[in-house]
């Protein structure tokens, strides 16, 4: 069962997906129920666009070997294409509970919560991920897109120029500067 976990890694390193597929499930129903064939699969999963599947495998991961961060932000990316957001968000909550200062974490859920609708809770993580790293132009950027959309725009460019100061040749920054 090892062989096929092993020609399954093979196969999705060369693109062979479906096959890379069949070896990892062959795997499993020899027993190899190891979380790291889940893992792959469902990364195979997701590049074949079989996203409820690889779901059920990352979900199948956090079952055997709960603890890792990187599952829930996969699965929490799939629901948000799948347009689960509350379920991605509950996985996002975890990966944030899970690695607390991983700034990417909180940039993720701010602008999600923005993309989903009105609350206040993308300005908290957006200030959360500034506190854990001040001189990221990139959270000041997206803040400041959510101060637009909310229309204060003081804040958009109070922190665009922020962005500008850490990073002068940023050209998102610029460009919405140049918008508000």
């Amino acid at each position: 069962s090892l062989v096929w976990f092993e020609q399954g890694l093979i196969q999705g390193e060369k693109g062979f997906v479906d096959d890379s597929i069949r070896s990892f499930t062959q795997a499993l129903e020899l027993g190899f129920a190891d979380p790291g064939v889940y893992f792959n699969r469902a990364i195979q999963f997701t590049a074949k666009g079989e996203s409820r599947k690889a779901i059920e495998d990352l979900t199948e991961v956090i079952k055997r070997k709960p603890g890792n961060a990187e599952v829930h932000l996969k699965r929490a990316a799939l629901r948000i294409m799948l347009g689960e957001h509350a379920r991605a968000l509950e996985d996002l909550d975890q990966a944030i509970t899970l690695e607390p200062t991983a700034i990417d974490h909180s940039i993720v859920r701010g602008i999600l919560l923005r993309e989903i609708g009105p609350y206040n809770q993308p300005e908290l993580d957006f200030a959360v991920a500034l506190e854990t790293n001040p001189s990221n132009p990139d959270v000041l950027i997206e803040r400041a897109s959510l101060f637009a959309e909310s229309k204060q725009l003081d804040k958009a460019l109070q922190d665009l120029d922020d962005a500008i100061t850490l990073q002068p040749n940023n050209a998102k920054a610029l460009f919405n500067r140049g918008f508000i």
